[in-house]
């Protein structure tokens, strides 16, 4: 596919990249974030009603054409979710482990293995925090982290064992931009401050803060996510916010205005710009001289 430069201007402060606690910042963002994630319960609830999703952006191919991939290599797909990737790699690579915290996700991603004879797929339940490479699982030659990035046990100590977990290389996608426009819409509607996620400078930054000289790709996808009902959207699309009673009516009605119905299900315009950042095990060479917690 061809491949869009889009630039990486706001990557890098290079006088003053020492004085700045990253980690710090990266948390600060995401417990500040209006709209949050949400734990294994919430996915194993999701996960039952998959097969009435549908996603068609472009995001798993636009993703594997841009991974260095060889028949012989094992990936480790971290927070696999569905199985969108897994499925897929697995016909490119010889063994894919699929970590999830998630049971029911697990169990999607092997039911849909075996429709598609697949026998590749080795699920793996646990929490990344609290995983050690070579108790829990073998180095894979690589890792993949697709828009499920783990911070609660502190995002330098899972960034550690993403590194560790690697023999060669490792892949993240994250959003290229915090800002959401439903969100913002959301907030503005509901008379609150909107504070998108952290933009992937910082994770940039963070990582040159650990040794780690990393690369940024940036691409774009574009396409329209299912709902099957309004309260599936509302649980996909305000996640962990504590609303109210009151709220809770208004966030319904204008969900019933905002998404597009059509022969019985409700669709979200989704136009996502995603960062890919990855690093090569074999050029992490060079000290840190200013490493962070």
């Amino acid at each position: 596919m061809q491949r869009e430069n889009l630039g990486n201007n706001n990557l890098l402060l290079p006088n003053k990249l020492s004085d700045i606690d990253w980690a710090h910042m990266w948390h600060q963002q995401m417990d500040e974030a209006t709209f949050r994630g949400n734990g294994a319960g919430f996915w194993d609830n999701w996960a039952r009603s998959l097969p009435l999703k549908t996603e068609h952006s472009g995001y798993v191919e636009e993703l594997i054409s841009r991974l260095e991939l060889t028949p012989d290599d094992t990936l480790l797909d971290v927070g696999a979710g569905t199985g969108a990737l897994s499925i897929p790699l697995a016909r490119l690579v010889r063994q894919v482990t699929s970590l999830d915290q998630s049971p029911a996700m697990l169990d999607h991603i092997m039911n849909g293995a075996n429709r598609n004879g697949l026998a590749n797929i080795t699920p793996l339940h646990l929490d990344w925090a609290q995983i050690q490479v070579g108790r829990d699982f073998p180095q894979h030659d690589i890792v993949l982290v697709s828009r499920s990035l783990p911070s609660n046990k502190g995002i330098t100590h899972n960034l550690r064992s993403i590194d560790a977990a690697a023999k060669r290389l490792c892949y993240i996608t994250w959003k290229a931009s915090g800002y959401d426009e439903i969100e913002s819409e959301l907030s503005t509607m509901l008379n609150i401050p909107y504070t998108p996620s952290p933009d992937y400078a910082v994770l940039y930054n963070l990582l040159l803060s650990m040794g780690i000289h990393a690369n940024v790709e940036l691409f774009r996808t574009s396409g329209r996510r299912r709902y099957n009902s309004i309260p599936e959207a509302y649980i996909q699309i305000v996640r962990s916010y504590p609303a109210g009673e009151t709220e809770q009516r208004a966030i319904i009605e204008f969900l019933e205005h905002r998404l597009t119905y059509s022969d019985g299900y409700y669709y979200q315009q989704k136009n996502s710009l995603w960062s890919l950042i990855w690093w090569d095990k074999s050029l992490q060479k060079s000290p840190n001289p200013h490493p962070q917690p």
